[in-house]
């Protein structure tokens, strides 16, 4: 007589595969019990994973040699981890961080310090009217933006002018430093309302001289806080460090949208990961639902508050949008609820509301412009725009 996988399992000192066996695949009114299965079968049969609790179907003979089994999703993340890894091997260079949030160390270096000396103070500053650029530190309180030359990024003259009078047209002062060798030096007239010629040393640690100089210009009184707790970039080092992969984190899909890692296809997107991406990005990228595991793809760029739902996802998203209308109509206010999908039926109205404003902008009114394909009225759009945006509508 042959003997039974549990006999088997029991004579072999192999318990785990008892405590794997899930029955025949197919199996669902009935339940064949590891007694009654020949330890030699054929039959296919669920293997449930002890770590994640999903299966592996394999013949019971095939089971018996191997020493354990990985399952899909095990692997999956295993591979996961892997990338993981991968990125912070590169994570750990800060100067390619900062180089890829189109900042530099010793641009890193002032926005730490300044933060010392003023509360409200951001990085790569971007405005509606900046035309798509940036200003690398910007101090809302006074209006006035800094800028950050190195040497090597001189050559670019002319956004440096336009910059400038967009900022002077919109009451922006736009201060330069301007990173030279000592040999460099000249009477070169820079598009600034204030610019400072800077010869560093070795790695910068004579940083503190443009510090002063700015403070000097902005608010004297100002000085008095490094007086107290000297500029001491080896000490400091440390923060500063943290600083740049926080702004670097800060500007990922992953950060903005968290539940992305569901989605993410890391099959198709290959080695890059939602910590990869920017949210300026204009690649393609593919995404896999984890509900139906439809495959589909989208654009960075062309979204602001979330990744696009998939079509198994339409009928909900009808309904919600029909209920956000419905709130409007009834209270004349629009109130999302702090969820993907909200985010998602949001980030629609707001690719249609750029382009009403768009069209009041440069029409003077929206009576032009054609919504045919959209769920959403002008009025609502219009509310829309004047409550959750800085752009209005009158």
């Amino acid at each position: 007589m042959v003997k039974s996988l549990e006999k088997w399992c029991i004579d072999n000192n192999r318990m785990d595969i008892l405590e794997e066996y899930g029955g025949i695949l197919g199996e669902y009114k009935k339940f064949t019990k590891a007694s009654k299965m020949a330890y030699n079968s054929s039959e296919y049969v669920k293997w449930n994973c002890l770590k994640c609790g999903s299966y592996k179907a394999l013949k019971v003979k095939e089971r018996i040699l191997q020493d354990k089994i990985e399952c899909l999703k095990c692997k999956n993340q295993k591979a996961l981890s892997k990338r993981f890894e991968k990125l912070q091997s590169e994570i750990a260079d800060i100067s390619y961080l900062a180089r890829v949030i189109h900042s530099s160390i010793p641009e890193q270096y002032l926005y730490y310090y300044l933060k010392k000396a003023f509360n409200n103070i951001e990085s790569q500053k971007q405005f509606n009217w900046l035309r798509g650029m940036s200003i690398d530190i910007y101090i809302p309180e006074y209006r006035l933006g800094i800028e950050y030359d190195g040497e090597r990024y001189h050559s670019n003259n002319n956004n440096d002018k336009l910059k400038y009078e967009i900022c002077q047209n919109n009451q922006v002062r736009l201060l330069r430093i301007v990173e030279v060798s000592k040999q460099q030096q000249t009477k070169t007239k820079y598009p600034a309302d204030w610019y400072y010629l800077y010869s560093p040393n070795y790695n910068y640690t004579n940083i503190s001289e443009v510090i002063f100089a700015l403070l000097n210009y902005i608010d004297k009184n100002k000085e008095s806080i490094f007086l107290e707790n000297p500029i001491n970039l080896r000490n400091d080092f440390v923060h500063i460090e943290k600083q740049i992969k926080k702004e670097f984190d800060k500007r990922t899909l992953f950060y903005k949208w968290s539940e992305l890692v569901k989605y993410w296809d890391f099959k198709r997107n290959g080695d890059i990961l939602p910590n990869h991406v920017f949210k300026s990005d204009k690649k393609t990228y593919y995404l896999k639902c984890p509900k139906c595991n439809s495959e589909y793809s989208f654009n960075p760029s062309k979204r602001r508050k979330a990744i696009p739902p998939c079509t198994c996802e339409k009928s909900q998203y009808i309904k919600r949008a029909k209920e956000i209308v419905s709130i409007y109509e009834n209270l004349g206010l629009i109130k999302f609820e702090d969820t993907l999908l909200d985010r998602q039926i949001e980030d629609e109205i707001l690719r249609t509301a750029d382009g009403l404003y768009q069209c009041y902008k440069y029409f003077g009114t929206i009576d032009v412009y054609h919504m045919e394909s959209s769920r959403f009225s002008k009025p609502f759009i219009a509310c829309y725009l004047n409550n959750y945006t800085n752009k209005k509508i009158y």
